[in-house]
């Protein structure tokens, strides 16, 4: 929901995404909002300037991610973490369901999803509520839905703040720490699997994780 102008690096970024996937074409959509009518209007935009007419899915990466100890939670810090990630993947399966119902559904989850995290109460609860979404739209509905719930990834998106102890700290629970350049190949792996959640980055050997599987 960020404008390309308000940052140089991410316009450069973008111009070099689009030239890594061989597409000019590519547009960038800010839009204020998650609301169904609001993704109708400026997606109907986008497709008309990329002279296509057809929605093939859509990839939800949102999230935010405040670390809170859970006695220090206020109602903001609980909205700001549903937001983007839980209600906005929310209004992406009823966009979809109401205007491109054969479509796919791909949400970038968290193990915290299943196992929780030390002072991310907020997030682990919206990302347990893609698991949720995920199920319903497989068995409801004619979307087919994966989410993807990553354990930590080393220098990138939100994980730029964690320090090297925290790193460590998700290491010695048993989530091994994934890289952009070695593990990125996943997506497509797992996008060839039939539509569900899948846990990815999980040391099933770790004496700490193992205590918590049940197979």
């Amino acid at each position: 929901r960020s404008s390309l102008e308000s940052s140089p690096a991410r316009q450069a970024r973008f111009q070099q995404l689009k030239m890594q996937l061989g597409q000019p074409e590519m547009v960038w959509l800010c839009l204020p909002d998650f609301r169904p009518d609001t993704l109708h209007a400026g997606l109907s935009s986008a497709l008309q300037q990329l002279d296509s007419t057809r929605l093939d899915g859509v990839f939800h990466l949102g999230g935010q991610l405040d670390m809170q100890p859970l006695s220090d939670i206020e109602i903001a810090h609980w909205q700001a973490a549903a937001s983007s990630k839980m209600v906005g993947a929310f209004d992406l399966a009823q966009y979809l369901q109401q205007h491109w119902p054969a479509a796919i559904l791909v949400q970038y989850g968290s193990l915290n999803s299943y196992f929780g995290g030390q002072s991310a109460a907020a997030y682990s609860v919206a990302c347990a509520a893609q698991v949720f979404l995920t199920d319903f739209l497989n068995q409801h509905t004619g979307i087919r839905s994966w989410c993807l719930n990553w354990s930590v990834w080393q220098g990138v998106g939100m994980a730029q703040q964690f320090s090297a102890a925290e790193i460590q700290m998700a290491r010695n629970k048993g989530m091994i720490a994934l890289d952009a350049k070695r593990d990125a190949g996943w997506l497509g792996k797992i996008l060839q699997l039939p539509a569900a959640n899948y846990y990815i980055g999980v040391d099933a050997q770790s004496p700490a994780m193992s205590a918590q599987l049940d197979w």
